[in-house]
């Protein structure tokens, strides 16, 4: 078994005096969350007792190790392995520090304190040492076996657990009142001779301890055990949802969303490492802002920001936005509903309005420094959807306002609503967030609307797009429609900088409602826009790739010159049942990339490209449940290039996309899918929730062609195909595998790619239909979640989503 490492975290060394830490401190504790017995804890103190030595924040809740040896996971409930010692010294210090300002009495104020990587208990057992090493959602255990050393004297208790339990994989299960979690198997291993050496190792249980046994090894060479905590998705315990993704210069990924978990992974030092309002029971979220290494295997940065109301409206909204300014620095944009989300001394609006207030808030690229933030609102609901950001790193929003008193500037195109019900909304701020350059609103004055989208169009002035139910929206002549054409219309405006003119203006739709998510610029100097239509008659162009609307809601794309006055290319992309489009992006060929979400079986793929996923989680009950969805066409929207799904056994959402500088495609989103495909190098690997119900954020990282990265064997006969029942029990049927030509092996794999059962060409009866029970092949049980069946030839690999009940 080859090791995997998660990625850098930092233990951070606690002062030993107490009166540090206030009730005010963002690092306290609940006396409930601890054994107080254990620690010795504070009575309502709100501060770390004084045997506390290093903390730190994983996946799932902190850490702490004690003056005697103890390591307390608080991961649902506080469970406690004890080690016995009180020869604990930190190594490894990293480059990272932490300040304390912490109450108002300067004296107990702390800056610079030292963070490390290592934390040494030296000799716990005669001839055996236990290094600990942090990790950005992890810890590490690494027990040193010195040559002749007994291994049998390892034994480690676990406090407050109600039962151990080895599973099927080899993980230690721990299992408490609250719930479960778990060690990753562990693995052994020797370094001789320049090689390393694996050995075979289990864990051993005798009531709330356990040992490991270990297979045949050199006894006079050093031995070195590795049991590494398990980790999650993106995410905790609680509702968590990734709604937009930008890459920085060297393809490292910025995401930003919502969160109701208080265990959401932060990193050490961050701006804010505590959630400020945690409750499951109640829609409460916090934003976050969190960045990833290119291959998803590194947490670098995480931090909460908010107050105690909710941000980001309810859960069905977005609600927050991110981008990179050309400093390098971090913007938000979002709503967000609490009197006391943190602004800064000089920012234009210090003041919460009511309702529901716009927000801006800027970090430094770390994530460690809330730079400058601010309010924008008025008395009544204010939501702050989208940016842009010019060269001088002024930022440019636009949202929706039912405020009669949403600040707007003097000669603005309109200053006072118009009706209210909502008016959409612009506004200029600049860079440092401290004075209002220009704000108007633009809307009908019969009626509702909103904007829900911003950009740039080619000679610098503002296109903004969003949607209204009223035929009194303001347009202009000579461009694309100028009636409005009922049930909800898409409206596309383009004003000059300084937001004193409405230059062009425009309606966009059919006869039933249509939306807009996102407004592209491309290189070849259209416009591009993309939403959601239900309308049959949506002005599709006649050589789209899709002329005709197939489900009750499909996603569109139109290309637009900058002028609005011709639609030069526009198509649906949707299959028999629902989708949306969340989101466009385009690779350095123009290529034109959607996300979003289907709950269609025949979601459209080409024929010669081999998706990632080409089949959709179906109950066999009547229920489709969503998957995300990425669909790949030309810039003439005629060709569809490639596509796929990408989700697990229930509803999953793909709401934001991006494409790094080496054209990969990058989808972030929510999921409530426990068994979500994900990878065994992957930063967080398992759903951490209450199964069908937590969404859980994700991000997932594909190629340019949204395939397996092989050659394509046709999707003509690979329809041929077909298993049954799927759902099932693990033992299914295939038929007509004889429609494939030159089979060399079939293959099941779960979602990390680990392979759990392989047929090669000789065990295979190709004209015959083919059944396979994992179980009985395996002879393990197999557990329920979602599988790849890969047939393989000599001209490719299909691949097909198995789902085990």
């Amino acid at each position: 078994m080859k090791h995997i490492k998660i990625t850098i975290l930092i233990l951070t060394a606690l002062l030993l005096s107490v009166t540090l830490f206030s009730q005010e401190s963002n690092r306290d504790i609940s006396v409930t969350e601890f054994d107080k017995t254990q620690i010795n804890w504070e009575e309502n103190s709100g501060m770390y007792p004084e045997n506390i030595l290093f903390s730190t924040n994983t996946f799932g809740g902190k850490v702490l190790i004690s003056k005697k040896g103890e390591v307390i996971y608080n991961i649902k409930t506080p469970v406690t392995e004890v080690f016995n010692t009180n020869n604990i010294l930190p190594e490894n210090i990293s480059q990272a520090k932490v300040n304390y300002f912490i109450g108002n009495d300067k004296n107990n104020w702390q800056t610079n304190v030292n963070t490390y990587n290592t934390i040494n208990f030296n000799e716990v057992w005669q001839g055996i040492d236990l290094e600990i090493n942090a990790y950005a959602s992890n810890i590490e255990k690494l027990f040193f076996v010195k040559p002749n050393a007994d291994i049998s004297n390892i034994s480690i208790p676990i406090l407050n657990s109600d039962e151990l339990y080895v599973s099927e994989t080899g993980e230690l299960e721990i299992y408490t009142e609250k719930g479960k979690f778990s060690f990753t198997k562990p693995i052994a291993y020797q370094n001789i001779n320049g090689e390393r050496n694996y050995i075979d190792i289990n864990y051993s249980i005798t009531e709330n301890s356990y040992s490991f046994e270990l297979g045949n090894y050199d006894n006079s060479q050093l031995l070195v055990i590795d049991p590494l905590i398990a980790s999650t998705y993106i995410g905790g315990d609680c509702n968590d949802r990734l709604l937009d993704i930008k890459i920085d210069d060297e393809n490292n990924i910025y995401v930003a969303g919502k969160t109701q978990s208080s265990d959401f992974p932060i990193t050490a030092g961050a701006y804010d490492e505590t959630h400020n309002s945690p409750n499951c029971g109640t829609y409460n979220p916090d934003f976050f802002i969190s960045k990833f290494s290119p291959d998803l295997s590194t947490l670098y940065y995480s931090t909460f920001i908010g107050g105690s109301g909710p941000e980001g409206g309810s859960p069905n909204d977005a609600g927050v936005e991110l981008a990179i300014n050309p400093e390098g620095n971090i913007v938000i944009v979002g709503y967000s509903q609490s009197d006391n989300y943190p602004v800064t001394a000089s920012a234009y609006d210090q003041t919460y309005n009511q309702g529901k207030d716009g927000v801006i808030s800027i970090l430094n690229p770390e994530l460690s420094e809330l730079i400058a933030s601010t309010y924008i609102g008025g008395s009544g609901d204010d939501y702050i959807i989208s940016l842009v950001i010019d060269d001088n790193n002024d930022i440019y929003t636009t949202g929706l306002s039912s405020s009669n008193n949403y600040p707007t500037t003097s000669g603005a195109y309109q200053e006072d609503l118009s009706d209210d019900i909502g008016n959409g909304v612009i506004t200029k701020i600049s860079a440092d967030l401290s004075t209002l350059l220009f704000s108007t609103y633009v809307g009908a004055t019969e009626g509702y609307s909103s904007f829900t989208a911003i950009n740039f169009i080619p000679n610098g002035n503002i296109i903004v797009g969003g949607f209204t139910y009223s035929s009194s929206f303001p347009v202009t002549s000579n461009v694309i429609n100028q009636e409005y054409s009922g049930g909800g219309d898409i409206t596309l405006s383009i004003l000059n900088t300084e937001l004193s003119e409405l230059l062009i203006s425009t309606y966009i739709g059919g006869t039933n409602r249509e939306s807009i998510s996102e407004i592209a610029n491309h290189t070849n100097g259209s416009i591009y826009i993309t939403g959601t239509a239900q309308s049959s008659d949506f002005p599709v162009t006649p050589t789209a790739f899709q002329t005709i609307l197939n489900g009750g809601m499909d996603m569109y794309v139109c290309k637009l010159n900058p002028d609005l006055t011709t639609i030069e290319a526009a198509t649906f992309v949707g299959g028999d049942f629902l989708e949306n489009s969340r989101d466009i992006e385009f690779d350095s060929e123009g290529n034109v990339f959607l996300s979003g979400m289907s709950q269609s079986t025949d979601f459209p793929m080409p024929d010669d490209i081999i998706p990632y996923q080409d089949t959709i989680y179906y109950d066999g009950g009547g229920t489709n449940y969503s998957d995300a969805a990425i669909t790949k066409l030309n810039p003439e929207l005629t060709e569809l290039l490639a596509a796929t799904y990408i989700g697990g056994e229930r509803g999953d959402t793909g709401w934001a996309l991006a494409v790094d500088n080496e054209d990969n495609v990058i989808i972030g989103g929510g999921s409530v899918s426990q068994y979500f495909p994900v990878t065994n190098k992957a930063f967080q690997t398992t759903y951490y929730g209450t199964p069908d119900y937590t969404e859980i954020a994700f991000l997932s990282k594909l190629d340019n062609n949204l395939s397996e990265g092989v050659t394509a064997i046709s999707r003509i006969t690979n329809n041929t195909i077909s298993i049954y029942p799927n759902p099932s029990n693990g033992a299914f049927t295939i038929e007509n595998l004889a429609s494939l030509e030159n089979i060399t092996a079939l293959e099941i794999t779960n979602i990390t790619g680990k392979t759990i059962l392989k047929i090669d060409h000789s065990s295979l009866q190709i004209g015959a239909p083919l059944q396979i029970d994992i179980s009985s092949a395996t002879g393990h049980v197999t557990s329920q979640g979602v599988y790849f069946l890969k047939i393989k030839s000599e001209v490719g690999v299909l691949t097909k989503k198995l789902i085990i009940r």
